[in-house]
């Protein structure tokens, strides 16, 4: 397909991917940490003061979403579907605050309700490319059902913006590319059903996105991630640039390591001053009780001796016959 009006929609299950993908679509590194290349959709109450705090905001509230929608689920709770994601691709380098008012028009056409993050990448690569998380459920706490004709008209919706924009040749390419992908599926059924050759696929989109980012990761690195190897294919020439980056990567792995350690020391540490401490509060409290104890103890004892004066006092009286005097009838 033509750059333009390039999509790519998934609805992935795997395990903690939600938070996840917050977490790389909106790093400062592809955003520039440009509040403006952030759109909130349905989501206006996490907005933060800064880029950081808004970004972390969003983290917080796609795992929030994610341990809720895990604990809601009747089957495998690793299973259920927690987000959508799309990206939606320019042929050109554009502003982020144009590109972002385009991809929130595609959201308000396709997912009104819905609660959404759109982050917008500016890659001298792949050009402007914007990245949209979607929540499974809609503000009304009901989940997104999407259906096969409104999940094939998604590319279609984009791509008439993208034409209203920049010009109709794009929807009329885009439709075009589209019927020629529909015969080639069926020639290509076809053929397998008869058991002849079957034809080229033709080229799209996708395939120039993987080369360009093979010719970025080459330019980067010095290597080609190889799927399904488990080394990378280096060149001779630039294996030493490589050995190079590992040995410095290694360093800082092991700087922060010794860091790590030495905090982790530091922390037993005071965790074992601190458990002194209350140890020392502690038995200093059993003290203060037990004085306290032996003085209410004495206090009683002392009554109780008196009362006993009391009576013993009575009781020779009464043997007497006598009555206490008062201080005026007293004789010396």
């Amino acid at each position: 397909m033509s750059g333009g009006v390039y999509i790519e929609f998934k609805s992935p299950k795997t395990h903690g991917a939600s938070a996840a993908n917050t977490k790389y679509i909106t790093r400062e590194p592809a955003t520039g940490a440009d509040p403006r290349a952030l759109y909130l959709h349905n989501l206006e109450h996490i907005q933060g003061e800064d880029y950081q705090e808004t970004r972390n905001n969003i983290i917080s509230f796609a795992e929030a979403r994610l341990d809720e929608e895990q604990a809601r689920s009747r089957n495998n709770p690793r299973e259920s579907r927690t987000h959508y994601r799309a990206i939606l691709s320019f042929d050109r380098s554009e502003d982020s605050e144009k590109a972002k008012e385009l991809a929130k028009d595609w959201l308000q056409k396709n997912f009104k309700d819905a609660r959404a993050v759109v982050a917008v990448h500016q890659d001298k690569v792949h050009h402007t490319h914007c990245h949209v998380w979607v929540d499974s459920r809609d503000v009304n706490d009901r989940k997104l059902q999407i259906n096969n004709r409104q999940f094939k008209n998604l590319d279609k919706s984009w791509a008439t913006i993208y034409s209203k924009e920049y010009g109709d040749h794009y929807l009329k390419q885009h439709l075009e590319k589209k019927q020629e992908t529909k015969k080639f599926k069926q020639e290509y059924r076809l053929a397998k059903e008869e058991g002849r050759a079957t034809p080229a696929a033709p080229i799209r989109e996708k395939q120039n996105k993987i080369q360009n980012r093979k010719a970025q990761e080459r330019a980067n690195y010095g290597f080609i991630k190889q799927s399904g190897t488990r080394d990378n294919q280096l060149t001779t020439s630039i294996r030493p640039v490589v050995d190079a980056r590992r040995k410095q990567d290694f360093e800082r792995a092991a700087n922060a390591d010794d860091r790590a350690s030495r905090e982790a020391r530091k922390a037993v540490r005071e965790a074992k001053n601190l458990h002194n401490r209350l140890g020392e509060v502690r038995g200093g409290g059993e003290r203060a009780n037990r004085e306290f104890s032996d003085t209410v103890r004495d206090v009683k004892e002392t009554r109780d001796r008196f009362k006993d004066l009391g009576r013993n006092d009575s009781r020779v009286r009464e043997e007497k016959n006598e009555q206490p005097s008062t201080k005026r009838d007293r004789r010396f």
